[in-house]
């Protein structure tokens, strides 16, 4: 039941003709197998994954978020096989889905890859998964078979899937879901610079209830899911215009929402 967003179609290949290419800024370019990054040490997590909405209409909202457990290899590991260097800012993952974005439409662009940046900074906290298993099953073709990123804590445009090529930069590419989409402009120093779509924000939703739900008068149980970028401390709920009360928040389990419910 996770939510599926492929904004080029769905690649199918075939497992013995995949390989992953390292190269850009580094000291020795790697082309690795899928049986070679199996053989690295690898992590699982439970990651929630939240879509960043459509870059062309970022007002209105699109509430796709799902949770589930990703198994695979830090690409800090794989990054350090090739060994980058020392003035390397990025990393440029490419994903092998290619055509045309939005076609028929005004927006309509064609495009040779999905591609992604992350600041080398933000992979070396040793989080960031090349994923090959998902909910302890090899990937389904929808979600990045064989290989896909997962940033926990990052909107999921920059979860790229079926993963090829990683290109380690000196800066960010200028290509259309880098440079143009998925970016936001924000004033710094008294100049305007242009922000990736990153860290995920705040949000939750209510479960137990439905919006338009007629209920009988009484006592109810109040429950969901919270989430962000980072663990969510506190939850608190309120009926109407009485006073705002504390849920109880259970603990996060690496990157995923944490549920909450009405004390």
């Amino acid at each position: 039941q996770h939510f599926v967003l492929a904004a080029l179609g769905i690649p199918r290949p075939r497992p013995g003709e995949w390989s992953v290419t390292v190269g850009g800024a580094v000291a020795r370019r790697q082309v690795l197998s899928l049986d070679r990054l199996r053989a690295l040490p690898s992590r699982t997590l439970a990651v929630t994954l939240e879509c960043a909405g459509d870059p062309y209409a970022p007002d209105k909202p699109k509430r796709r978020v799902s949770t589930a457990r990703w198994r695979g290899v830090p690409l800090e590991h794989v990054l350090a096989l090739a060994e980058p260097l020392a003035d390397a800012t990025h990393v440029w993952i490419d994903g092998a889905d290619w055509g045309v974005y939005l076609p028929g439409t005004k927006n309509a662009e064609r495009v040779s890859e999905y591609r992604k940046d992350l600041p080398l900074e933000r992979v070396r906290r040793g989080d960031v998964l090349l994923a090959y298993e998902m909910n302890d099953a090899p990937l389904p073709p929808e979600h990045g078979y064989p290989l896909r990123a997962i940033v926990p804590g990052f909107y999921g445009t920059n979860s790229v899937k079926w993963v090829n090529n990683l290109l380690v930069a000196h800066g960010r590419p200028y290509t259309l879901f880098s440079g143009t989409l998925y970016n936001t402009a924000e004033t710094v120093d008294g100049a305007v610079e242009r922000r990736q779509v990153a860290e995920i924000h705040v949000n939750s939703l209510l479960t137990s209830l439905r919006n338009g739900d007629v209920i009988p008068t009484g006592t109810h149980r109040l429950a969901g899911w919270a989430w962000g970028a980072y663990e969510i401390a506190r939850v608190q709920l309120r009926i109407g215009e009485e006073p705002w009360f504390d849920a109880k928040v259970d603990s996060r389990i690496d990157s995923a929402w944490q549920a909450y419910e009405s004390a």
